[in-house]
């Protein structure tokens, strides 16, 4: 069955598809060594069997320690289990292994295409498909040898026009900070600019937040600190430009002499922050539930700690838009410099989703009214992966615009097809023949467009055969439009109208088709209890993943919901020129020439002339491609080509759109809602079935409505004591229940374990009494105000990220997720059993 292909992209809870998983190792490990005995054959071998012989006590040293390891190694949590639902850590793909199991063995060093000319390949296409999941415009590939002069003019014009840039970090916490640096230089940047354009007499208008367009040298600092990031960015280029056309000198001079000008000027980033900060301090915004490294880059960059807001939250653990709003508000008016908004896609703690969307609209707001702009990051590190939900194919973008191409002309659903639109299509036509004044004056038009018609069907049905869909879908929309003139010319009905957006994939589109692709009918039953219910997912959690497209950079984890080997987080910029900003050069590392102006991806064409291309003088296989280092743009330097090798294969052999590895999210998903409706249930279940007549506890997740991804937090608190005290030490005592307390330094292994959880503790001020005042209305807790702000919330945290959990309810008897709860129960009740004898 399709819906469980994705078994076969695992190793199995059991180690099932260990003969393919052995056969690749082997494979590779054969080929490496061939590699090895193949490279100068001539030379002579080095150890011979006599030293080795001599030498069998360094190899049994080797072999008892390594059998130590393993037995070390097992003392491991069983992250692979479906019974492991604690830390965001779960089973890792066959591809990912298999690549960074043979990038291991070559181990190249992805500072540069030098130490590692395959990997750095790697590296730049599979994050170009990061690129495109989040809505950025990856980076144009050179043309083929062979390509004509239309290729190579399309591909100069993509050279011109904004396009992204990503590479991989060794995490999350190193992609935020990357980001955040960034965006610190591009913010400040201006002020040397305006600085040395004032001194060299340069002009140039440049455009304000709100629009309006202004000398640069005429802009008050404190609004030419607050123009557009992109503003910002493109401020470099028209800077050297004006150089360049002052001085008139060539291009790289220009971009040197900026470089030397900029570094000199009393506001230069290359003498330090100091200066800039003490007159403008930043600010970064984000909620108490963000990554603590924000906090982390605050130190590092120089903008403090206490420089980081922290804004309330919703009772989903979303950040408050109209709190975040009045802080804005209240730094600009105390002449502060808002930096960044930090919009968290999926949170660490609770899988909240920001609305991104709404930070967008914010933005544009300040902009618009408050002439202040900010960069926007989108920390998509755990929820990124999430956004292989919205990626259609060619056949599904087809199958929703013939639906409601359809359904506009009055087809019911069921009977939706290509033949039943153009019969309702013709139908129009004759209609139209039989009007004798349209037929009078229009009558050779119709007739033509009735053989339209007919053609046109006739060729998309071929295409559908030949199941192009992507062709299919041109011609239809193409068709559509040009039907919808000409019937508008001809008719006023508003039954006859087709609107254009009818051919567009909007975001009620996606919404409604991503709910329908994530749903499910789930079956809850304890005993003589049977309750059945319909769960998707969906809703706004959809508009802010799409919102990703329009924020500045964003972080995302290969190494967490795309199942790869650690280390493997990736950064990407919606804007590949922010590289200009940030370029140290080092004499050891080759790069390719990038300057202020040359704007060349990381993969690129050297040695062409684009102004004079022409049929005569393609350059067919004589140029030559060109590859930037990584190490000068990056805040890292030596970094593994095995996490390259590992997310090249692992994309390569699993398309991040919704049939493939959208089609694991979707399980995870899946299960967190059944999990999510069994915890919700369960105290009706016990009265139903009359099992606890002590009612000794109970359940309570901690957001208002379903998660919005797949972490579930919950407290479980003691019915008869309504207070924190003892609520925080049931739930603390289950915990102990559910972990191996490793951190300190229980050496007991995991085989005994049945289930896994992790705890956190909700505290001000990340998390302040506000945010959690509906929480604790609902769970009826006395004095929490009062307890909160002294102890704080211990909650417990489910992590549903596992494959094989909702694939083991569909094709065995094992229900996990009832299984947990059952257990959980368990122990639930009887330590609140024991809590109340003590009291």
């Amino acid at each position: 069955m399709d819906n469980e292909k994705h078994l076969s992209w695992f190793l199995g809870p059991k180690a099932e598809n260990t003969e393919n998983f052995e056969d690749m190792i082997n494979l590779l490990v054969k080929d490496y060594i061939h590699w090895r005995r193949n490279y100068f054959p001539e030379d002579p071998i080095l150890i011979s069997k006599s030293d080795q012989r001599r030498n069998e006590d360094k190899s049994d040293l080797i072999y008892q320690n390594l059998h130590y390891l393993m037995a070390q190694l097992r003392r491991n949590f069983p992250f692979y289990s479906p019974r492991y639902i604690a830390h965001m850590l779960s089973d890792v793909s066959i591809p990912s292994m298999i690549g960074y199991f043979g990038g291991m063995l070559y181990n190249s060093n992805n500072v540069t295409p030098e130490a590692a000319p395959v990997t750095t390949e790697w590296e730049i296409e599979s994050c170009n498909e990061i690129l495109t999941l989040l809505g950025f415009k990856p980076s144009p590939s050179p043309p083929l040898a062979n390509a004509g002069i239309e290729e190579w003019k399309d591909y100069e014009k993509k050279l011109v026009d904004e396009f992204g840039w990503a590479h991989i970090t060794s995490g999350g916490t190193v992609a935020n900070i990357e980001a955040l640096w960034v965006a610190r230089v591009v913010k400040y940047s201006p002020l040397s600019i305006q600085d040395i354009c004032r001194k060299e007499k340069l002009k140039f208008k440049i455009k304000l937040a709100n629009g309006n367009e202004e000398e640069i040298q005429n802009v008050d600092k404190f609004n030419l600190l607050n123009i557009k990031p992109n503003e910002s960015i493109y401020l470099l280029s028209k800077f050297t430009k004006a150089l360049q056309k002052e001085k008139n000198i060539d291009i790289q001079k220009a971009s040197d002499l900026a470089s030397e000008l900029l570094s000199k000027s009393k506001y230069g980033i290359a003498n330090g922050y100091g200066k800039l900060f003490s007159e403008f301090p930043p600010v970064l915004f984000c909620s108490g539930a963000a990554h603590y490294s924000v906090k982390k880059a605050a130190d590092l960059l120089g903008i403090g700690k206490n420089n980081v807001r922290l804004i309330e939250t919703n009772d989903k653990f979303q950040i408050d838009i109209k709190a975040l709003e009045k802080e804005i508000d209240t730094t600009i008016k105390r002449g502060e410099i808002p930096l960044a908004v930090i919009g968290v896609c999926s949170t660490t703690e609770e899988g909240a989703v920001d609305p991104i969307h709404n930070i967008i609209d914010l933005r544009k707001n300040f902009e618009n009214n408050k002439n202040t702009s900010f960069w926007i990051h989108s920390d998509a590190a755990w929820g990124g992966y999430f956004s292989t939900l919205l990626r259609f194919n060619d056949e599904e973008v087809f199958k929703i615009i013939l639906e409601k191409l359809n359904k506009k002309v009055g087809i019911e659903k069921e009977s939706s097809s290509i033949d039943s639109l153009f019969e309702e299509i013709d139908n129009i036509i004759s209609e139209l023949l039989e009007n004798e004044q349209i037929k009078k004056k229009n009558h050779q038009k119709l007739v033509f467009l009735l053989i339209f018609t007919k053609e046109t069907a006739k060729e998309i049905k071929l295409n559908l055969a030949e199941n192009n869909f992507r062709h299919a879908q041109k011609k239809l929309v193409k068709f559509i439009h040009f039907f919808s003139n000409q019937v508008d010319s001809y008719f006023d009905e508003d039954k006859y109208i087709f609107i254009k957006q009818d051919t567009d994939i909007t975001l009620n589109d996606r919404i409604k088709s991503t709910s329908e692709f994530v749903k499910d009918e789930i079956e809850i039953k304890y005993k003589n209890y049977i309750k059945r219910k319909e769960i998707s997912w969906g809703g706004s959690v959809v508009s802010s993943l799409l919102a990703i497209k329009y924020t500045d950079s964003c972080t995302i984890d290969p190494h967490k919901m795309g199942y790869m080997q650690y280390p493997c987080g990736v950064v990407a910029f919606r804007n590949d020129r922010v590289r200009h900003f940030i370029t140290q050069h080092a004499p050891y590392i080759t790069s390719s020439g990038q300057n202020n102006l040359l704007h060349n991806p990381p993969r690129h064409v050297k040695n062409v002339d684009y102004g004079m291309l022409s049929k005569d003088n393609l350059p067919y296989s004589d140029y030559n491609i060109g590859i930037d280092a990584f190490a000068p743009f990056i805040l890292e330097g030596s970094k593994p080509g095995a996490a390259a090798s590992s997310m090249w294969l692992a994309t390569k052999t699993i398309p991040l759109d919704r049939n493939n590895h959208g089609s694991i999210i979707k399980d995870s998903l899946l299960a967190t809602r059944e999990l999510y409706e069994w915890m919700i249930s369960w105290k009706i279940i016990l009265d139903a079935t009359e099992e606890d007549s002590t009612n000794a506890y109970e359940f309570y997740p901690v957001s208002s409505i379903y998660p919005d991804t797949n972490v579930i937090v919950f407290i479980i608190k003691p019915s008869l004591m309504n207070n924190l005290k003892g609520t925080n030490e049931l739930t603390l005592k289950v915990y102990d229940h559910f972990s191996i307390q490793a951190e300190l330094g229980d050496r007991t292994t995991s085989y005994s374990q049945p289930f896994f959880l992790s705890k956190t503790l909700f505290s001000e001020p990340n998390y302040s009494f506000k945010s959690l005042e509906q929480f604790f209305k609902r769970t009826a807790i006395k004095n929490a105000k009062r307890d909160y702000l002294i102890n704080g919330l211990v909650v417990l945290r489910a992590t549903i990220m596992n494959p094989y959990i909702y694939q083991y309810k569909r094709k065995t008897d094992l229900n996990l997720i009832k299984e947990f709860i059952i257990e959980l129960h368990k122990i639930s009740r009887k330590i609140a059993l024991e809590q109340i004898k003590t009291k």
